[in-house]
């Protein structure tokens, strides 16, 4: 390998892990304190919770990544993974756009069978109800207020 190819390397996984605490941090001290799904705290503190940081640079990719996790989720016993975190910091990072995309994510879940078994929960720095003005606070999201 490379030098310059060791330097790319190293910044993939200096990025991925710095996502991934940062989405850590967030479901600790925003979706967890503020009881924002009352699901979460028991599979996040007995460790049955993963954060997975997708390297995906487009669409494709991150339904690629994503039918993976869904097969991983499916596949693996409740008592050692009950939720996976699929994080994406390559893509999708428009609202509108994301927003469109979920409906190929749930097209996804209902392809492979998973539909009633595997719930998609997306989140989104900027997610916005419909209509509502970008500062709402029912929106939710830390970086809106």
């Amino acid at each position: 390998m490379s030098d310059d190819a060791r330097v790319v390397f190293a910044d993939r996984v200096e990025l991925a892990e710095r996502v991934e605490r940062e989405t850590r941090r967030f479901v600790e001290g925003f979706v967890i304190e503020l009881g924002l799904c009352p699901f979460a705290k028991v599979p996040w503190s007995e460790g049955r919770v993963e954060v997975r940081v997708s390297g995906a640079r487009d669409e494709a990719e991150l339904l690629a990544d994503l039918d993976a996790e869904m097969a991983r989720l499916k596949g693996a016993p409740v008592g050692e993974l009950e939720t996976s975190l699929l994080v994406h910091p390559h893509v999708l990072a428009d609202f509108a756009v994301y927003n469109d995309f979920l409906d190929l994510a749930d097209a996804l879940l209902r392809e492979r069978g998973h539909e009633g078994v595997l719930q998609i929960a997306s989140f989104h720095p900027d997610y916005r109800f419909a209509g509502a003005p970008s500062d709402d606070p029912a929106n939710g999201a830390p970086a809106n207020r």
